[in-house]
Parts: C-alpha cells; structure tokens; sequence
C-alpha cells in the first residue's frame, strides 16, 4: 500500500505531465500550420 504523501506526488506528477502534453501538443500545431 502506497502512503498518502506517494500517492499526491504521483498525482501532481501526471496532473504535470498532462498539462505539459497539452502545451506540446498545441505547440505542434502551431508549428504544423
């Protein structure tokens, strides 16, 4: 079993990675225009 504090960090993790592969993404399509 994972601790809470584990746990929040892997969440905030993906919560970034999320955002970041968002941004790219956008990014991309700029660039591909």
């Amino acid at each position: 079993m994972k601790t809470i504090k584990e746990l929040n960090e892997l969440i905030s993790l993906y919560q970034q990675g999320k955002t970041f592969f968002k941004q790219t993404k956008k990014h991309h399509k700029l660039n591909y225009e």
